[in-house]
């Protein structure tokens, strides 16, 4: 009997590792394509497909050092070009252009739903 190191990942069907399920609800009230898009932001925020494809294949230690690594780099170079944009004066600016991006979006879906009301009548 060999000794299982503990870099060693058991692939039989019986797994170990304790699961914690998360029930899901998604109330469809009115359009049904709102409530199909409210659960695929919940599945991003929650990064519950990212968390699939990690746990789908074994990781190497040295391939997951690398990796968070690389993860802390992206967030320094993000929270410097942040701290830029707010030094320059900019942060507000981009701020206020993604606010009148979303307004115009609310806006533009209020307009249909509100023609889509006008219409079947």
């Amino acid at each position: 009997m060999y000794n299982k190191s503990k870099y060693h990942q058991d692939v039989s069907g019986d797994n170990k590792e304790a699961v914690k399920l998360k029930f899901l609800e998604v109330k469809v009230i009115g359009d049904f394509d709102e409530s199909v898009r409210r659960f695929k932001t919940y599945f991003q925020r929650e990064r519950i497909v990212g968390q699939l494809k990690e746990r789908e294949a074994f990781e190497k230690p040295s391939d997951k050092k690398r990796r968070k690594q690389r993860e802390a780099r992206q967030r320094v170079l993000m929270l410097d070009a942040r701290a830029k944009m707010i030094e320059n004066g900019e942060w507000e600016k981009h701020k206020s252009n993604k606010e009148k991006k979303r307004t115009k979006k609310i806006e533009a879906k209020n307009r249909k739903q509100s023609d889509d009301l006008d219409g079947g009548q």
